[in-house]
Formats: structure tokens, C-alpha cells, sequence
């Protein structure tokens, strides 16, 4: 279901449908968005922690936005156990209604990617879903505050008070008109009818537009317009002001004569119009609040980007840190999420490695569990290593054999039914494929109507593909990278994985590995834990240890990135333990080739290094594994707290520094945490050296400051409470360490009078 905003509406009612299905099982998401990296602060380090990973990645979802949403929902039906996709590609753009505040910015290479891909760039601007990010509606929310406290506009000039009297006059004397009386020969006098009802207010500028709102709102209380009626004037006349715009034409204001009756009707209507309004800004938020509350397990495809879009864009705003985002991804994702790429990468490689280790074993007993006369697909044993990309491990997972267990308790579960009818002929019962002879995935899945978008994707009942769209290769790469379609082969990709993972591991807890669950245990057993993480009525996933777990990519600190039951602290102790034996060498003589780095470090003793990435001129990290030669305990021992490695990393740093300098080679080393800290350092002292220089040229006299500021004497400390809180800057914050230490608390932030800096 392709979704705009003049169908979203359409589209909520079908999701309400879909998630009130009672086979509903899980739900998908893809996402499309304008940019991956906003500058070089924000490219990825190899050595980054994953505190600072994820602060890059919501440095770049602030910066840019999401231009399309997939989601496709599972359903599983248990008597059939056919499957059922109902893929939404939702097309969004940022609220750009009055009042906005969001912005649209995007990277060249994501958007020439996407324009590569045929990515429809004017629908998505003309017709997308809007949505406001929380960060907007906080801005929005402020804004209406301020607004609401602002005063009311006085008229000081005599031409604004000579505007406001000839206001009340005009409005005063047309709403005195009687009513127009029909001519004598019975014709009505048309003129005079529109005259009497509707008053065209002269052209004038947004400032006197303003005034005029106030001045007629006030001019109600004391001619018994619309802002007061009461049971007593009931019937004298009142109106309805509204603003006319026309493309090339000034706006307008126009007076409409009405009764009460009317005005209340309008009231009622502008109030609907503005909660309509109010739910349309939040637009596509609406969708993840309902699939959200279903409690069903999500998945995703190298997920990363997409749950920080899906977090800081449409669920809630965080300050970049990740121990805010695992608290908000706990508060939203109450359900299971799963990452295909990270399930490849560990459980199917192993699987498909066991396959045809298995295969080679018993060659000779090659075709037990396949049907005599019948070409099964080739295992996926035959397409060890995996690729991981979401295109080619769908291709793979979608023509490789499904486990030959699952054709084994298919026959078992099918019941030959005698015919009363005929009394002759017998007819079967029981899970029944879609189409082909169910030894492929897709065999078992299907579109429901309306739901047929990606109907390519399908083989026909007879197995012939379906080239209504074209072949399904043409088909395929034209949709390619569309969210909704991606979305489905992500969802493929992961059932797909859990009937595999099913016929290897009880994950139902029941003594017995099935694909499908046995008696008792369809919905996954009986404990929390697995119904929790039961995938409808097929029972528990199999991958439950990888709820929500993200692959990381260019990292040698870590592989995965967990948003659910992990602490930053224990990240940093396992950052510290990977990078005791990572150097940064300043000095290094420039253009030396890498193999001119590594005879230079054989000879001074330390080996062949993992890795070595010129980070600029004079400047290289290198890696080197760590072994029993370069092990240096910490002063107080090993304690297996980030404090022991850092001294560890300190003192190889020193070794290798020593260990060149024997060789003829004088360099400063550091360790990767003390390089790291000192280009913190100079880069404050750089911004601070920045505003300084701005404040002098504006003639601030930041010299006297400083010095009036540094001085620590009680009388200044009283004199000048601002300047002490302004001078934190200038001696590193030292004097209100020390009160905190004390007890105390900054003067100026407690204090009833003063100035206050911040």
C-alpha cells in the first residue's frame, strides 16, 4: 500500500484491520532518509566507543530527515500456516505548515543515491505524510507560551488610533443596516444583499492585520458581537471575520454577518479543524504509537540509523548520550526488537557452515528428508559465507531450501477427510502452500487485497513467475531501496531465519525441537519470557538473546551495539581492555610508506602491528595485538577496572616511545584515551580562543574581566557573583570544585538578588 497524506487517513483504518488480526505475528521497518554523515566530526572511528558511536549517529538524525517509512506486517495463520505480508510504504516530509519549525537538509551523496535508485523526490515534497519531530514540538509548545503571554498591542501613532476609530465606525455602521426589503415587482435587491452581509475590510499590512483581530475581538464586548452573547441578546447581529488569500493578491479580511446559531456552529468547526490540524503535525507518529502499544515484535536490517531516526523523530527527543537512548528505546519498545543482519552474521553463518559440514559427512545419505521424484532448491549449506547486504541474503534465503523437519510436520499435521458427498473421493486437510510445492519461503506467503504492491515478488500458483510488472528482476530493481519494499524483504529475511533457527533449537521450552509448536505451546509456552518473544501463533523466536542488539560495522571495539540490558560503564571497560595496546605516534616523519612503519617497529622490538591509519601528517595510530611480551600490569595490580588498563595503555605508550628511541627514532607516543583527550583540549581552546577574539572586537575588555573574575577575595566573590559564574571558563571551573567539595554552592545560582550569567 503506497500511503500519502490524502491516504493516510485509508491507511490508518487498514492498520487498525491488520493489527487487530488476531494471527497478527510481527512487523517490519524500513526507513529512507537524506543523510548519514554531517561533517567530519561526525565519520566513524574504528576505535570509537559506543558512547561515542551513538553520539554520532544522533549528531546526524538532528541534522537531517526521514523521507519514507516502510513497515510490512506478518501475520501466521495456524491451521494453514500460510503467512500473510501487508507492506505500507509511507512517503513523509516535515511539517512545513505556519508555525514550523523544522528543517530540511540533506547530504549530495544520499540524495544522488536516491535519485539513482528513481526515488520520486516531488511526491515525496508535494504529498508526503507530515510529521513533527519532538524536538520541533518542544520549540512549537515554547513559542505558543511566549505567544500566549504576549501583550496586547497598543496604537501609539496617531495614523494606528486613527486606523482603530475608523474600524469601529465602519463595523459599527454595518452592522446597523437593516435588513434589505424586496422591490415592488418582486425582485431582490442584490446589491443591497451583499452589502448587508459580508464587509470587505480594506488592504493593510500584517501589523494592522493583527490590530484588527484585537480591535474587533474587543469591539465585541461592547456591541454585542460574537465574543458575547448571552441568553439575553440572543438575537443582535454578530459575524465571522476570516482572512481571504489568493495566489499574487494581499491578504484580506472579510466579515461574514451571522447568528449565534452560526457562530457556534463555526467555533465548533475551527476547534475540529485544529485538533485535525494538531493530529496531521504529528502525523506518521500516530502509526508507531499503534504498532508500539501491539506489543509484537519488531525487526529491522542493520538497524543502527533507523532506530535513532525512528527515536529522535518521531518518538522522543534525547540529549545524544546512550544511556538516554536505551532508556527511551526501553520506554517505547516494550516488545522484542531483532536485527537480520546481526542474526546472519551469527547464528545462520554458523547454521549454513554446519549444513555442509554435516553434508560432507554423510554424502552418501544426501537425500534423506527429501521426497523421491522431487528437485528440492539447492540448502543453503551450498551458499556458505553469507552475504549479509539485505538484497543479496533475501535472494538467498528466498531460494534456498526451507529445513526438511518443516515438510516432515507439515505431512504429519495434514488429515485425509473423507467426502460425504461422493462417499469416493478424499480430500486433505491441513497446512496448505500458497504456491509451488512449499519448499521455498514464498511459497507459503501471500498479499492480501490491496495489499498486492509488490505482488512481483510472488511466484504464480503454477510456479511461473508473474510478469505482470515486467520480469521479476526488472520489477525488483525498481522498487529497489523503496522503504515499503525493503521492509518486506526484511520481514522475509526474518521468518525465513526463524524456521531455521526453529529446527535446530526448542525454543519453546517444551523438550522438543519443532518448527511448529506442538500441543501447549502456540503461543510460545507458558513462562512471560517466551510469550513475550513469541512470534504469533508460530511460538517463541529463537533468537531471543539478540533483542535489541545492532551490528556495528568499522569498529575494533566492538561488534554489536546493545540498546537493552547493557550500561555504558561496562562499554567503557570493554573499550579500555581492547585499546591497552593502540598508539598514536606524533612526529612521525611524513611519506614513510606503511612498510617503512613496520620494518621501523620490527626493529625497535614490537612486532608487526594489526593496523596502521595515517590520521594526519606527522601523526599515526597503530595497533598492535596484544601478547605476554607487552602485558604491563598496573602500578596497583590488575583489578580489571578501566583505571588498570588506562595505566596499562600509559605505560605501553611509554614502552613504545622507549623502544624507538633505541632505534634512533624520537617520537611522542600517547594512548589512544590520552590522544583523544588532548584533541578535546585544543579544540575548546581553540573555540575559546574564537570568543575571546569576537568578544574584543566587540570591546568587551575580556583582560579585566578575567583578572577581576580569578581574583578569589570574599569582596569580590559578593561584588561580582556574575563574573564568577562567566570565569568558570577561563580557570577550568577549579574554585567551584572546591566549594562543592566544601559543601557549598556557586554564588549567583542560589541567590535571591543579582545578576546571573549563563
Amino acid at each position: 500500500m503506497d500511503v500519502t497524506k490524502e491516504t493516510f487517513e485509508a491507511s490508518l483504518a487498514a492498520l487498525d484491520d491488520t493489527i487487530g488480526d488476531k494471527n497478527f505475528a510481527f512487523w517490519s521497518l524500513d526507513l529512507e532518509f537524506t543523510g548519514l554523515n554531517a561533517d567530519r566530526t561526525t565519520k566513524f572511528d574504528v576505535f570509537d566507543t559506543l558512547c561515542e558511536r551513538w553520539r554520532k549517529v544522533h549528531t546526524c538524525v538532528t541534522k537531517f530527515t526521514v523521507l519514507q517509512y516502510g513497515i510490512c506486517c506478518f501475520s501466521f495463520c495456524p491451521e494453514s500456516r500460510q503467512w500473510s505480508a501487508r507492506p505500507f510504504n509511507f512517503w513523509l516530509f516535515p511539517d512545513s505548515s505556519r508555525g514550523s519549525t523544522e528543517v530540511f537538509s540533506s547530504q549530495a551523496s544520499s540524495v544522488a543515491f536516491l535519485s539513482g535508485c528513481g526515488f520520486d523526490f516531488n511526491k515525496c515534497f508535494a504529498q508526503g505524510v507530515p510529521f513533527t519531530s519532538p524536538s520541533a514540538l518542544r520549540r512549537q509548545e515554547q513559542r505558543a507560551d511566549k505567544d500566549a503571554q504576549r501583550p496586547p498591542i497598543v496604537p501609539t501613532e496617531e495614523r494606528d488610533t486613527t486606523f482603530v476609530e475608523n474600524l469601529k465606525k465602519d463595523v459599527k455602521e454595518w452592522l446597523g443596516l437593516a435588513s434589505p426589503l424586496y422591490t415592488s415587482n418582486g425582485d431582490n435587491d442584490t446589491d443591497a444583499e451583499a452589502t448587508y452581509g459580508q464587509l470587505l475590510l480594506p488592504v493593510v499590512n500584517g501589523f494592522l492585520r493583527a490590530l484588527t483581530y484585537q480591535t474587533l475581538e474587543n469591539l465585541g464586548v461592547n456591541c454585542n458581537l460574537w465574543c458575547q452573547q448571552t441568553s439575553e441578546n440572543t438575537d443582535q447581529p454578530g459575524f465571522i471575520a476570516e482572512t481571504i488569500k489568493a495566489p499574487n493578491v494581499q491578504p484580506r479580511i472579510w466579515l461574514t454577518r451571522a447568528s449565534p446559531v452560526q457562530i457556534s456552529d463555526q467555533k465548533e468547526k475551527e476547534r475540529v479543524e485544529k485538533e485535525a490540524q494538531n493530529a496531521m503535525k504529528k502525523g506518521f507518529t500516530a502509526v508507531l504509537t499503534k504498532l508500539l502499544a501491539t506489543k509484537k515484535p519488531a525487526v529491522g536490517h542493520n538497524g543502527l540509523f533507523d532506530l535513532a531516526y525512528t527515536l529522535e523523530k518521531f518518538l522522543c527527543e534525547t540529549d545524544g548520550g546512550l544511556a538516554e537512548a536505551r532508556s527511551a528505546f526501553a520506554t517505547h519498545f516494550t516488545s522484542p526488537y531483532y536485527d537480520t543482519k546481526l542474526i546472519a552474521n551469527t547464528f545462520m553463518d554458523v547454521y549454513a557452515s554446519s549444513l555442509r559440514d554435516a553434508k560432507a559427512k554423510e554424502n552418501a545419505k544426501d537425500a534423506e528428508g527429501t521426497r523421491p521424484g522431487v528437485d528440492r532448491p539447492p540448502s543453503i549449506s551450498d551458499k556458505f559465507p553469507l552475504d549479509t547486504a539485505l538484497g543479496p541474503l533475501y535472494e538467498t534465503l528466498t531460494t534456498c531450501a526451507l529445513p526438511a523437519m518443516l515438510h516432515t510436520e507439515n505431512e504429519s499435521a495434514a488429515e485425509v477427510v473423507f467426502n460425504a458427498t461422493t462417499f469416493l473421493d478424499r480430500f486433505r486437510s491441513g497446512p496448505t502452500c500458497v504456491s509451488g510445492d512449499g519448499d521455498k519461503v514464498l511459497d507459503w506467503l501471500q498479499f492480501p487485497p490491496g495489499f498486492d504492491r509488490y505482488k512481483f515478488a510472488l511466484a504464480s500458483p503454477n510456479g511461473v513467475a508473474d510478469v505482470s510488472q515486467g520480469t521479476n528482476e526488472k520489477a525488483r530493481g525498481s522498487f529497489a531501496h523503496e522503504a515499503g519494499y525493503d521492509a518486506f524483504m526484511t520481514g522475509v529475511a526474518f521468518l525465513t531465519m526463524t524456521l531455521h533457527g526453529r529446527s535446530v533449537v526448542d525454543a519453546d521450552g517444551i523438550g522438543e525441537v519443532r518448527v511448529y509448536p506442538g500441543h501447549g505451546a502456540a503461543a510460545g509456552g507458558s513462562s512471560d519470557e517466551q510469550k513475550n518473544n513469541a512470534i504469533g501463533f508460530l511460538g517463541a523466536c529463537p533468537f531471543s538473546g539478540a533483542d535489541g542488539s545492532l551490528p556495528l560495522q568499522h569498529s575494533q571495539v566492538a561488534n554489536v551495539l546493545t540498546l537493552r540490558g547493557s550500561t555504558p560503564s561496562a562499554d567503557d571497560d570493554e573499550f579500555a581492555r581492547r585499546n591497552a595496546r593502540v598508539v598514536v605516534l606524533v612526529g612521525i616523519t611524513n611519506g614513510l610508506s606503511f612498510n617503512d612503519l613496520v620494518r621501523m617497529f620490527v626493529a625497535a622490538g614490537l612486532g608487526v602491528p594489526q593496523h596502521v591509519h595515517w590520521i594526519r601528517n606527522g601523526t599515526v595510530r597503530a595497533t598492535f595485538p596484544v601478547t605476554t611480551s607487552n602485558l604491563f600490569p598496573s602500578a596497583s595490580g590488575y583489578s580489571g577496572k578501566v583505571d588498570g588498563y588506562s595505566k596499562d595503555a600509559d605505560a605501553f605508550a611509554a614502552d613504545v616511545a622507549t623502544k624507538l628511541l633505541a632505534v634512533g627514532t624520537r617520537v611522542e607516543t600517547l594512548s589512544i584515551d590520552a590522544w583523544k583527550k588532548r584533541e578535546l583540549l585544543d579544540k575548546l581552546s581553540k573555540n575559546v580562543q574564537h570568543v575571546l577574539s569576537e568578544a574584543a572586537s566587540h570591546g568587551v575588555d575580556v583582560v579585566t574581566i578575567a583578572a577581576g573574575v580569578n581574583a578569589n577575595s570574599l569582596e569580590t566573590q559578593k561584588n561580582k557573583r556574575s563574573r564568577f559564574e562567566f570565569g568558570e571558563l577561563f580557570n577550568n571551573g577549579r574554585n567551584a570544585k572546591a566549594r562543592r567539595v566544601d559543601g557549598g554552592s556557586s554564588p549567583g545560582r542560589d541567590a535571591k538578588s543579582g545578576c546571573v550569567v549563563s
